[in-house]
């Protein structure tokens, strides 16, 4: 495994969730290159050689429990019960919290091992039966970013329309609902693309 600065990383408030998987697997993330937006890793898939496979299941569980709640990740003076916040990030001590009390069966590394195991493990680790999330559009905005990146990264030429249509399937999927218990519209995502930039970002990609 790679040499990691442990002490920089386990100190971090939030993390990107392509951060967090690469840190699962002994992984540096600074050996990795930021993208156009300077906010999303490129993560070299052939560079991971023996551990690709591992990296997209790990990413695949991140992202699905991206707002399960649990009664652990309460009362810690944060809002929310999951480990996903509100800037589109997983927060360190509730991922590592996570770790400790979901039996993943992931082989960690040593340093992130002993510090998980070092963290004191609630009485209680009961999954509250709420399957629904409904997030204000501070909450949902970035998350909304970030699925149309990953998309403009995949096809470069996909339009504002079929990008919020996309992202509000992905939103449907994950139960992602408006405070007001509605499905979040496409309109509405498209809006917020709009103002977000999302032509202009578009160009910047086919720039590349």
């Amino acid at each position: 495994m790679e040499k990691i600065d442990w002490d920089y990383w386990l100190k971090r408030k939030s993390l990107f969730e392509i951060e967090v998987a690469l840190l699962t697997l002994g992984i540096d993330p600074e050996n990795h290159q930021i993208d156009y937006l300077g906010d999303h890793y490129l993560v070299d898939m052939n560079a991971l050689k023996s551990m690709q496979k591992d990296y997209i299941r790990r990413m695949t569980f991140i992202q699905e429990n991206r707002f399960t709640p649990y009664e652990y990740m309460a009362n810690d003076g944060e809002s929310g019960n999951f480990y996903f916040d509100t800037e589109g990030r997983v927060r360190v001590k509730r991922f590592l919290l996570w770790l400790k009390n979901e039996d993943m069966g992931w082989e960690l590394p040593p340093e992130l091992q002993a510090y998980i195991d070092s963290l004191g493990k609630p009485s209680k680790t009961k999954l509250i039966k709420i399957t629904q999330q409904k997030l204000s559009p501070k909450e949902w905005n970035p998350l909304a970013e970030q699925y149309a990146t990953e998309l403009l990264q995949s096809n470069a030429d996909i339009g504002i329309d079929d990008t919020a249509k996309k992202i509000a399937d992905m939103f449907e999927k994950e139960e992602i609902l408006s405070v007001r218990s509605d499905l979040i519209k496409p309109e509405t995502i498209k809006r917020y693309l709009s103002d977000w930039g999302f032509n202009l970002k578009r160009i910047q990609v086919n720039k590349k």
